[in-house]
């Protein structure tokens, strides 16, 4: 391209001069704006090769294809842990919800890796119905106390108290479950006085009838509030 240039140049610039030089000389003006001409014609095709250079060293301009913006990964969705399984927690403790229509036993536990974690289990009957707790005070009978002790042990032993690891990490005395009644069991109390006797016979029941249950392997206190 550079030799192309320079021969069709040659030409050009000899006929540029000549007309020049025979302009100058048939006017007799100065030889100044004749020099000017001349050194623009020699600096313009060296500028015009620089920049045809130029362009053929960075090659043809390719426009780039549009990049897809990454598409956020999705996120798994939390998980509940599963009943019984997993680490044994650094703390642990029981917390039952005896509402107007079911009881249900919640786990709040640290883990080693210091996040804390919900696990919960509600107390059902043999045909799956929720057990409320209001019911069994209802009833006010031994059998009913005792079979609403015995699956508040079960839920606990779903968690994972009670096992040899569990013992370990948190050693029976120094477990509490704290049994908390609400609007259901709070109604049966302030009713009259026979409400007040049922709830009152309950709480003594717990309490003398939960270290039986527990046998050494679950927390040894049930707190009825």
């Amino acid at each position: 391209m550079e030799q192309w240039w320079r021969r069709a140049s040659r030409p050009v610039l000899r006929a540029a001069s000549d007309s020049a030089v025979a302009s100058a000389s048939n006017t007799g003006s100065s030889p100044l704006p004749l020099l000017g001409a001349i050194l623009l014609l020699l600096v313009l095709p060296v500028f015009v090769l620089l920049l045809l250079e130029r362009r053929r060293r960075r090659g043809p301009s390719q426009p780039q294809p549009p990049q897809p913006s990454p598409s956020p990964s999705p996120q798994p969705s939390p998980q509940p842990s599963p009943v019984g399984t997993g680490p044994v927690s650094s703390f642990s403790e029981f917390v039952v919800d005896a509402g107007s229509a079911h009881t249900e036993v919640f786990e709040f536990c640290i883990g080693e890796d210091g996040v804390t974690r919900q696990r919960s289990s509600r107390l059902r009957m043999p045909d799956g119905k929720s057990l409320a707790l209001g019911d069994v005070i209802k009833d006010g009978s031994k059998d009913a106390f005792e079979n609403f002790l015995q699956l508040l042990a079960a839920a606990l032993r779903s968690f994972g108290a009670g096992s040899e690891a569990f013992r370990k990490a948190h050693p029976p005395e120094t477990c509490v479950v704290f049994l908390g009644a609400t609007g259901g069991v709070r109604k049966i109390r302030d009713r009259d006085d026979v409400g007040a006797a049922q709830v009152d016979a309950f709480a003594r029941f717990c309490r003398l009838t939960w270290p039986k249950v527990a046998d050494g392997s679950l927390p040894a206190t049930l707190s009825f509030q």
